[in-house]
Formats: C-alpha cells, sequence, structure tokens
C-alpha cells in the first residue's frame, strides 16, 4: 500500500512475444548444434574412406593390380632399368648382338654382289 501510487498496465504480451523470440533463438541454436554434429560425424566418415581410398589406389598405381591387369610403376620402372643395364656398352646383349650382325657380313657381301 503505497500512497500516490498508480495502477500499471500489464506487460504479458510484451513479455510473451519477447520470451517467444528467445525460446525461437534456442530452439534454433540447439537445431544448429544438432545439424553441425551431423555434418561432423559425415564428413569424419567421408574423410576416413577418403583416405583408405587413396591408400588403396596409390598401392595399385605403384605395384599394380591382377584384375584389371596393370603392371604398375615400380615394376616398371624395373623392367626399363634393366633394360638399360642390358643395352649399356659392353653387356652380353650387345656383344652377342654384334656378334650376329659381324657373322652376317658374308651375306651382305653376296647380297650386294648379287645386285
Amino acid at each position: 500500500c503505497r500512497c500516490c501510487s498508480r495502477e500499471r498496465k500489464s506487460l504479458r504480451i510484451p513479455k510473451a512475444v519477447v520470451f517467444g523470440c528467445l525460446a525461437g533463438c534456442v530452439i534454433s541454436i540447439i537445431f544448429g548444434l544438432v545439424k553441425t554434429l551431423e555434418g561432423f560425424g559425415k564428413a569424419r566418415d567421408g574423410i576416413m574412406t577418403m583416405s583408405c581410398t587413396a591408400a588403396r589406389m596409390l598401392n595399385a598405381t605403384l605395384f599394380g593390380e591382377d584384375d584389371p591387369f596393370f603392371i604398375g610403376m615400380v615394376p616398371a620402372l624395373d623392367v626399363v632399368w634393366t633394360l638399360t643395364q642390358q643395352l649399356d656398352a659392353g653387356s652380353p646383349l650387345l656383344t652377342d648382338a654384334t656378334a650376329v650382325l659381324d657373322s652376317t657380313g658374308p651375306i651382305q657381301d653376296a647380297v650386294t654382289l648379287a645386285v
């Protein structure tokens, strides 16, 4: 009981509007948090799948596959290295090839005389 007090208007409607806005914001934040966590889980799963697939692809690229057949980079480089070793000067392959070509000299001379 105050003296000279005046009657005040009820603020129920503005309070309800503010409460509704705040409740909407909180619900939106919770919804966003749930969706963020779902997205994080999917991204984590995707990265794990990608890393596994990348490792398998690298293995197939480097060492080849049986089905479909692909020799792979490391075995191909081994074959090229072996070929370069066989084609070095003085190697048994070139020595044998030179001997075969030298032994065909009389055949070449005979063909030259015939023409």
